[in-house]
């Protein structure tokens, strides 16, 4: 008998990481009414966890928030252990199963207190507002919407029918509203990539017809910017100058031209000293100037 018990509480215990999946859930109130969680109560001085099996009053809010797994919450469980109520935050509920020693205390704690067990009736109810909480918390995905279809189309009882069928048709607005959003969400979007596109178009143009209008007045005007000028100056200076280099060039090659020279021919196979005698019997035979080795051998080449 106590098995039988245990096993059915056990299949109405909650983990934490449930209560987080739950805990935006519309029936949160609800659905977590009378069901059983695994609290932590203390420690045994060496780091080592106290837990008991307790069942939940109802939900309230508390004074601060705290984290419960990724989720911020300040939602507190009204537990009651036997006949005693005490408010816990809900990270204290654990993730795993009750141990027996922990089921046998709670037994002994129910018994010696005389409080009431669940009959076989309430541990049904309560695994079908489970079930039902389960199937409300699942994603608008087609997938769990499509197997939500399929729980609605095989489901006998009456009742849960038409909770399974309010939960499908929930589920199919979210959808459909989610959808639009997104759709409104992006048209928004492109309506506003395309008004930027549409002014930086304008701009360009805008900036190409100053450019062209800015170009004609000049030409019809003569008139330059500051750096038109530097540049046009420092091209002026540069032609001025090469033009000074090709007058000097003429002009140097122009005197060289008139000036008439008589060259004595050298002999370079013979010593200098026969070639200065030579040039002393030739004087009277030769008409201008007579000019030095080095002169004679540039005019040479």
């Amino acid at each position: 008998m106590l098995d039988d018990l245990m096993k059915n509480i056990k299949g109405i215990t909650l983990t934490r990481d449930k209560l987080e999946r739950w805990i935006n859930y519309d029936d949160w109130d609800e659905a977590i009414k009378h069901l059983f969680v695994r609290v932590g109560v203390g420690d045994k001085g060496e780091g080592d966890q106290i837990y008991c099996l307790a069942q939940i009053k109802k939900s309230k809010e508390g004074a601060s928030s705290y984290m419960l797994g990724n989720t911020t919450t300040n939602k507190m469980l009204s537990l009651r252990i036997a006949n005693n109520s005490k408010l816990f935050d809900m990270k204290y509920i654990s993730n795993t199963e009750t141990t027996k020693q922990e089921f046998i205390r709670w037994v002994h704690q129910m018994t010696k207190k005389r409080c009431d067990f669940p009959t076989k009736q309430e541990i049904k109810v309560y695994k079908q507002q489970i079930r039902i909480a389960d199937i409300a918390t699942m994603s608008n995905s087609v997938k769990d919407r499509l197997s939500i279809q399929g729980l609605v189309e095989t489901e006998s009882d009456p009742v849960i029918k038409k909770k399974l069928q309010d939960i499908l048709e929930k589920k199919e607005h979210d959808y459909h509203e989610s959808k639009k959003s997104r759709s409104s969400s992006l048209t928004k979007v492109d309506r506003i990539n395309q008004r930027n596109k549409r002014q930086q178009k304008i701009r360009s143009m805008k900036h190409k017809q100053m450019q062209n209008s800015t170009r004609k007045k000049r030409q019809n005007t003569g008139s330059f910017s500051w750096l038109d000028k530097v540049v046009s100056n420092g091209e002026d200076k540069v032609e001025n100058k090469e033009v000074d280099a090709e007058n000097q060039e003429d002009e140097e090659v122009s005197i060289y031209k008139k000036k008439k020279l008589t060259v004595v021919d050298f002999d370079l196979n013979e010593p200098l000293a026969n070639t200065t005698a030579s040039k002393n019997e030739n004087t009277s035979a030769t008409t201008g100037d007579v000019i030095s080795f080095e002169d004679y051998w540039k005019s040479k080449n």
